[in-house]
């Protein structure tokens, strides 16, 4: 089956790719046909009534999208003959936390979704949390944390008093807010012992060793290393982990492609640390989106 891929347009000329996705645009555009869209003026691609017969599949690989979005911007590909590779189900099945976690239970560290309230009705279940399991956690929401910002809006140790969980609680809130970014309810997840292999030079926040595998209907399509820093060894995740974790998402969200982040802890074993929808996950920096784009097209 062909497949095309779409990215996203300029906002300033729907003629010329999103500045900041031109080195993927140019490796993309070497193996197969890329469309440009805007995805923030999707209603003016519905009124389209151009409906093609057959259609192609695609691949879009650019910025995330909440779900109301995904869907229209579905539509609109669909009014241009493109068939996207996963539909909103899908998309939203390993976009949001709570939508794959349920799924994973016991190949991922523990967690617990707080409904969003008050600071001292979430910090309570922080501390209740770290209490019943005697750990460090992070928070993030259904999609993203703040890593970058970890010891002021991420990470909660274990022994942090009221204060300071309450500190780090309403920073991520506040920062969610302020940017209008906050997407379902607050997670808590258990800091697992992962394998070191550094310390970010920015955030300061601890390296493990962490690789990214991008799954194509139902098989390894491409990896990399998550970290463009750290003093990673030659060890890899065991295939038959990737494939298990990768195996139980496609029997239960029938996502055609979608990213899985697996990590080892300090034991040796692995764990899954995030999961994502494929077309809104990042290449890793050190990666050559040429060999990417080679490697998802089969070429």
């Amino acid at each position: 089956m062909t497949t095309e891929i779409i990215m996203c347009s300029s906002p300033l000329d729907r003629r010329l790719p999103d500045d900041s996705y031109q080195l993927e645009y140019e490796a993309a555009k070497k193996i197969t046909k890329v469309h440009l869209i805007d995805i923030m003026s999707l209603d003016s691609y519905e009124l389209s009534t151009h409906q093609p017969e057959g259609g192609v599949r695609a691949v879009y690989h650019g910025w995330m999208m909440p779900k109301e979005q995904y869907r229209k911007f579905f539509r609109a590909c669909e009014a241009k003959g493109l068939n996207l590779v996963n539909t909103p189900a899908q998309y939203s099945g390993c976009h949001y936390f709570d939508q794959w976690y349920p799924r994973l239970e016991g190949m991922t560290p523990k967690s617990v979704i707080v409904p969003r309230a008050s600071v001292r009705e979430m910090m309570d279940a922080v501390i209740e949390f770290q209490r019943a399991d005697h750990c460090a956690v992070i928070i993030k929401d259904y999609v993203k944390s703040l890593k970058h910002l970890w010891h002021e809006a991420c990470f909660i140790p274990e022994n942090a008093n009221a204060l300071q969980v309450a500190k780090v609680i309403s920073t991520f809130v506040s920062i969610k807010e302020r940017d209008n970014d906050f997407q379902g309810n607050l997670v808590v997840r258990k800091f697992e012992k992962l394998k070191n292999i550094g310390e970010h030079s920015k955030s300061k926040m601890p390296l493990t060793q962490e690789y990214r595998y991008f799954i194509l209907d139902g098989k390894i399509a491409f990896h990399s290393k998550y970290w463009n820093e750290g003093d990673y060894d030659a060890e890899l995740p065991p295939e038959s982990f990737v494939l298990s974790v990768a195996n139980r998402i496609v029997e239960t969200i029938n996502s055609k492609f979608f990213t899985i982040d697996v990590a080892q802890l300090e034991n040796g074993n692995w764990t899954c640390i995030e999961v994502g929808d494929g077309q809104v996950s990042a290449i890793p920096e050190r990666e050559n989106p040429d060999e990417f784009f080679s490697a998802l097209m089969g070429v």
